[in-house]
């Protein structure tokens, strides 16, 4: 296991996150709990990455271990036998039109709205977060699906001033979160982008998971990590580290493990063997 982070450190950030759920009124987990997280976490993860952990060394016993439970979501493939069907939208346009088509629900379980400040979210729905948010997730329940709200950041330089440049700060100060997290089931912060400033990160995971279950005290909230947050390099001791510290807060986590693509430019060739190290690292070798 990783564990070259000096302990008092990471102990510290710990007991922040665990301080943090328990002024929310969300129990911490106790240290069996931790010892034993896979009992406790979900994931969101594309089934893409499946035979890329194998390529590096994951054999199925280790992802049935990780992902085979209803507290994960898979997208990329409807048909796979592992974990929950998802499928991604970046906009309630697209939603309402997959339904209407019936592409929505077909073989899916689970939808998630991904609203980011992007050319695939129309302006509209990034300068009306909520709205939209409450709109899709009337829709999606209609159904009987789960319902994943998963707003970025950086959604926030379409809705007013960003305070000093500062996405994260200004997405708390809006309560995007809470916003986000009303009428979910499951509610993702995209906190990965932070993962080299594990202080940083912890600071505004913990706040945002706060002002979400404040919102909906029954949402899931689960954590955004990844192997190449928006195209930085990090080491498999930091995405570790993101992932141990805010233990005490998450339901699961998204891991990305992407590569560059019209939905992360900035990214560069995915590294699958950082996530191989983590799941290793929290499940055993298997």
């Amino acid at each position: 296991m990783h564990t070259s982070m000096k302990p008092s450190v990471l102990a510290v950030l710990m007991a922040l996150a665990s301080l943090s759920a328990q002024a929310a009124g969300t129990p911490s987990l106790s240290s069996s709990a931790q010892a034993f997280g896979q009992q406790y976490q979900g994931w969101i993860i594309g089934a893409y990455t499946f035979d890329k952990f194998k390529a590096h060394g994951a054999n199925s016993n280790l992802i049935n271990t990780a992902f085979n439970n209803n507290r994960t979501y898979v997208f990329g493939n409807p048909a796979s036998s592992i974990g929950v069907p998802l499928i991604i939208f970046q906009s309630y346009q697209q939603i309402e039109a997959a339904f209407a088509n019936h592409t929505l629900p077909g073989k899916y379980k689970a939808v998630m709205y991904d609203n980011e400040h992007w050319p695939m979210t129309p302006p509209t729905e990034q300068q009306h977060p909520d709205m939209y948010e409450h709109m899709t997730a009337n829709l999606v329940h209609a159904h009987g699906m789960v319902f994943i709200s998963a707003p970025a950041p950086d959604i926030v330089r379409a809705v007013g001033v960003v305070r000093h440049n500062n996405t994260h700060d200004t997405y708390l100060e809006r309560n995007l979160a809470g916003g986000a997290a009303k009428y979910a089931d499951v509610v993702d912060i995209q906190a990965q982008y932070l993962e080299p400033n594990l202080s940083e990160f912890v600071s505004f995971a913990t706040t945002a998971a706060r002002q979400a279950r404040q919102a909906n005290p029954n949402v899931k909230v689960y954590i955004g990590i990844a192997t190449g947050p928006d195209g930085q390099s990090v080491s498999a001791q930091q995405l570790y580290n993101a992932y141990k510290t805010v233990l005490p807060i998450a339901d699961g986590y998204w891991l990305n493990v992407s590569g560059q693509n019209q939905y992360c430019p900035n990214c560069a060739a995915p590294r699958p063997e950082l996530a191989v190290t983590l799941l290793r690292d929290i499940y055993g070798s298997r």
